[in-house]
């Protein structure tokens, strides 16, 4: 932190063991005394758009994201009304944080608790203080229910947790310094994931083409260097279908990720039932096409474990497995000529059906020289290696960032005299590209 960020001259006992001591000067307010609920309902406006609360970013217009599979009602008139500066909660989520003081008009879920505020405040301080990871620490408390999953929290409860305020001053300084220095951390990672944007974009204009000049690519069968000698893909490629593995570990098959092991997963994938025999075999260096490859292409495995019977499984065959081939197709399978050659297969609506192996067989695939293969291997491990640091490094700001905006809310830390530098705002969907977790909207 910087030198000038200290702790407050004098504190006082909170009522919390989780909150530990506050500054003296900060104001005792009950939630009960700054809200109150709202039950205000749709109607029949067309004009008001769906939000979602996610654990992560708070408030979120619902179109903004692609991965809230939810479906609303097709009736949106009892749906809750919610104006900016709003507070709303995901009720059985508020032990997980899934909160938020909302910058948009719109509708939510009528299962949603929304409140409005009795007075003025800095409310983006209040968004900062209730979703900071010391309340979260007090939601877990009075959430209730026989599952976690299933955990919920009333506004009775809610209503009683007593804050601690400063002056709107203050909180307007608070929160000034939070923007800023969120922002700093925003731009960082945005501009370490562009840097590795544009390596894996060279890489794959050389999975095309012996040079990383941006080409028009009009088809896949004039896609290719010309020279380069093209097989169809059931002569390079053998289809798996290794069974009766049930003590190997569950896999997720994931477009952003690749393989994964589920237990690594924090959103809900649907986990089988009943025996697992029939699940297939999925071994390091195995390709997966899944539900959703015509959407994000072919899946590289990294691990070993088994998968729904569903996705269909290949390899290289063996005279042609190597590690440059390995790291060229996994590559290759992930550009958009490739998606867009998957997608033909169904006019770019598959309806939960499958791309087949015999399907994906009879394409023509086209086979770099052996020097191109290396100048792509060569490149691809420096891109694992940033890809490798970039996440520990993520994860570590992310860290610093959680921990700061808890000091700074509860008051651990003085940032009154902090002079805070102005940056431009930051578009809500650069701010959700640049997290580094998993999000979830139950």
């Amino acid at each position: 932190m910087e030198d000038n960020i200290k702790p407050y001259p004098k504190y006082k006992n909170s009522i919390y063991d989780w909150l530990g001591d506050v500054p003296n000067h900060w104001e005792e307010r009950f939630v009960r005394s700054i809200t109150q609920l709202s039950d205000e309902r749709n109607g029949q406006r067309q004009d008001l758009e769906l939000l979602s609360v996610y654990r992560e970013y708070g408030v979120i217009r619902k179109a903004s994201r692609d991965d809230n599979h939810n479906v609303e009602s097709l009736n949106l008139s009892n749906y809750k009304y919610v104006g900016k500066n709003y507070l709303v909660m995901n009720k059985m989520k508020m032990w997980q944080g899934s909160l938020g003081v909302s910058k948009h008009e719109g509708i939510v879920s009528p299962a949603y608790i929304v409140c409005t505020f009795k007075e003025e405040y800095k409310y983006s301080f209040i968004h900062y203080l209730l979703r900071s990871a010391k309340f979260k620490t007090q939601y877990n408390r009075i959430s209730y229910g026989i599952r976690v999953g299933q955990w919920d929290m009333r506004y009775h409860d809610f209503k009683q947790i007593k804050l601690y305020l400063p002056k709107l001053s203050e909180q307007t300084q608070i929160a000034n310094f939070l923007d800023y220095k969120v922002a700093l951390i925003i731009k960082f990672i945005k501009d370490k994931k562009q840097e590795i944007k544009l390596l894996k974009e060279q890489i794959e204009y050389l999975c095309f083409s012996e040079s990383v000049d941006k080409q028009i690519i009009r088809s896949w069968e004039t896609a290719f260097n010309p020279s380069w000698k093209k097989i169809k893909a059931k002569r390079i490629f053998d289809e798996k279908n290794i069974k009766n593995c049930p003590d190997e570990e569950l896999l997720a098959v994931t477009q952003d990720r690749g393989v994964v092991f589920k237990k690594n997963c924090s959103q809900n994938y649907v986990s089988p039932t009943g025996s697992l025999d029939g699940l297939k075999l999925v071994k390091d260096g195995d390709f997966v096409i899944s539900l959703r490859s015509f959407q994000g292409g072919i899946e590289y495995s990294y691990c070993q474990g088994i998968v729904s019977p569903a996705y269909n499984v290949f390899s290289l065959k063996p005279q042609y497995d190597s590690e440059e081939l390995k790291t060229y197709f996994r590559f290759l399978f992930k550009t958009k000529p490739f998606i867009e050659l998957l997608k033909s297969l169904g006019g770019g609506i598959r309806d939960g059906k499958n791309i087949s192996f015999s399907e994906f067989a009879q394409f023509e695939m086209a086979i770099p020289s052996d020097e191109q293969l290396k100048t792509i291997l060569k490149l691809s491990k420096v891109l694992d290696t940033l890809q490798a640091n970039s996440t520990k490094l993520f994860a570590a700001m992310n860290d610093y960032k959680i921990s700061l905006i808890s000091d700074v809310v509860t008051g651990k830390v003085d940032v009154r005299n902090v002079v805070v530098e102005k940056m431009e705002d930051i578009p809500e969907e650069e701010i959700e590209e640049t997290e580094d977790l998993e999000s979830s909207e139950e």
